[in-house]
């Protein structure tokens, strides 16, 4: 029996649209797609590609969270590598891209070390920068400018000093800590040259250029602040 193949799927940011080729020829021909949701009727990866399944297509909810701890990455990567040592093509799924702030890449670590005679492929997706950027309708970052991107829950205590270090900025996981970043983007005189950004190519998407009128009440996970402190 031939040996099948574990793939870590980036789908984007939420348009189906942005998925790329090479990710619909993958999950279309994957026998087993895994996704992060709680049930098959939840998780946003999967929202964003149940339409393009094929009716054959096996679907499995595996949900994990990155700050997760105990053996459940490890117990979802054997059974990953069981599937593809069975000779079936299974796909794990992640919104963005697998390799940015993606539960793929603790998978992906486990693979390589507990199951190494098990082929791990890669499909990189569109992160939620890149389309952020699109829907800001601004640079990302060019020439000699540099960019910073900063888990802002985790950093609130260097926030300041990250983003005086940097040209352009990107703040993810800003939910909890968005009131300390307005005060602080305030205080630093460049509350207008930052953009928030929710749910980007979904219809429930918002771009404010106003942040101070964000309700921090409403903020979901999948939220971005981008800062350009070097353009006016």
């Amino acid at each position: 029996m031939s040996i099948g193949k574990v793939s870590l799927v980036g789908v984007g940011p939420g348009d189906p649209e942005l998925l790329t080729r090479k990710a619909d020829r993958v999950l279309r021909e994957a026998d087993v797609v895994y996704h992060p949701g709680r049930d098959h009727n939840s998780g946003f990866a999967i929202r964003i590609v149940r339409s393009l399944l094929p009716p054959r297509t096996e679907l499995r909810a595996a949900a994990v969270e990155m700050s997760e701890a105990g053996d459940r990455y490890e117990k979802l990567a054997a059974e990953l590598a069981a599937e593809a040592l069975a000779g079936r093509r299974v796909a794990f799924i992640t919104e963005g891209d697998p390799l940015v702030y993606s539960t793929a890449s603790r998978l992906l670590a486990i693979l390589k070390t507990t199951w190494p005679n098990v082929p791990v492929e890669i499909v990189p997706g569109v992160s939620s920068l890149t389309a952020a950027a699109a829907a800001a309708g601004q640079s990302l970052v060019q020439a000699e400018e540099t960019l910073v991107v900063i888990p802002a829950c985790h950093h609130v205590e260097d926030l300041e000093r990250l983003i005086e270090q940097h040209d352009r900025v990107a703040l993810v996981k800003v939910g909890s800590v968005f009131s300390q970043i307005i005060s602080l983007l305030k205080r630093r005189v460049c509350v207008n040259r930052a953009v928030f950004l929710e749910k980007v190519g979904t219809a429930e998407e918002r771009v404010l250029t106003d942040v101070e009128s964000v309700d921090p009440q409403t903020i979901s996970y999948f939220s971005i602040v981008l800062i350009d402190r070097k353009n006016p």
